[in-house]
């Protein structure tokens, strides 16, 4: 058995309780921290609002790469943003979001103009 890191049982930590935390002290946090801790979050959520993703993946400037790997709390309406927002992506894994349509793909792939690496794996519902 693996024994995790410090460092992963405190991103467990928050994406479990981020709804109690609020946004508050991730304000000043780093863009590639809050990155993370974006993945640990739409994990262990249910309901996840389009305002909070906002959140996470703001600054996106530099964002090159994204997992949002079995994030099934996620709908059309967070990858809309993300296609908006974080338009230097290189690598995004959406695998296991069942929600990626066709559609989503399209607009994923047109405003992202940089992708390479796209995983969709486990996502039934891209076939046009």
């Amino acid at each position: 058995m693996k024994v995790k890191s410090l460092k992963e049982i405190c991103l467990i930590f928050v994406g479990a309780n981020f709804h109690a935390i609020g946004q508050g002290p991730f304000a000043s946090m780093p863009a590639e921290l809050k990155h993370k801790i974006l993945q640990s979050v739409c994990l262990r959520r249910k309901n996840f609002t389009p305002a909070e993703f906002q959140f996470f993946i703001e600054p996106s400037d530099h964002l090159t790469s994204l997992d949002l790997s079995q994030c099934r709390s996620l709908n059309e309406n967070h990858f809309e943003l993300m296609a908006t927002k974080c338009r230097q992506l290189v690598s995004l894994n959406v695998a296991g979001c069942v929600s990626v349509t066709y559609d989503v793909l399209q607009r994923i792939t047109e405003s992202c103009p940089h992708i390479r690496q796209l995983i969709l794996s486990g996502c039934p519902k891209v076939l046009p």
